[in-house]
């Protein structure tokens, strides 16, 4: 089993279509016709990925994707819709989403964006959250490897120059 992947879209049929695609790619899929239903199973230690359309009843997909994030924001979150725009993909991105995908997608287009959330996922789980600290928080981590050693000084190195190059 490649991992688990939450997909939430109001439309049944896209639903499913996704569904097997994914699954027959190895993935454990469970899907949600709203946006609640996927807060309602979500957690802060979910192990996947999650899948959402953006224009939803109710909650749509920015409001969901924005809701995730302070529940996780290591939580890899693509964002798919048919009635996107530039402004649209931007916003999602600056907001957290891990990728913005267009509909019609080809279902390789979904996978590839899937398996590249998921190994992010799996590095991040792994890490835990060592690479959005602040160097004292990194060395204070023991299980971050950028705590141990000669990585200390390297770490503390990047994240300076991360820190004076950012353009935010």
């Amino acid at each position: 089993m490649s991992g688990q992947v939450i997909f939430i879209d109001d439309e049944a049929a896209i639903r499913q279509a996704v569904q097997q695609w994914l699954e027959l790619s190895g993935f454990s899929v469970r899907t949600c016709a709203r946006a609640q239903e996927a807060l309602a199973i979500v957690d802060r230690g979910f192990p996947g990925v999650l899948i959402s359309d953006v224009r939803m009843p109710d909650l749509d997909g920015l409001g969901l994707l924005e809701k995730l994030v302070a529940l996780d924001p290591e939580l890899p979150v693509i964002m798919v819709t048919g009635h996107g725009d530039v402004p649209m993909a931007v916003q999602a991105l600056r907001q957290g989403a891990y990728d913005f995908i267009e509909k019609p997608f080809t279902p390789e287009r979904l996978l590839d964006s899937v398996r590249r959330a998921q190994d992010k996922r799996r590095l991040s789980a792994r890490t835990g959250s060592c690479g959005n600290s602040s160097p004292a928080k990194a060395a204070s981590n023991r299980c971050c490897w950028a705590s141990r050693g000669p990585w200390r000084t390297f770490a503390a190195r990047c994240w300076s120059w991360r820190a004076r190059t950012s353009t935010y």
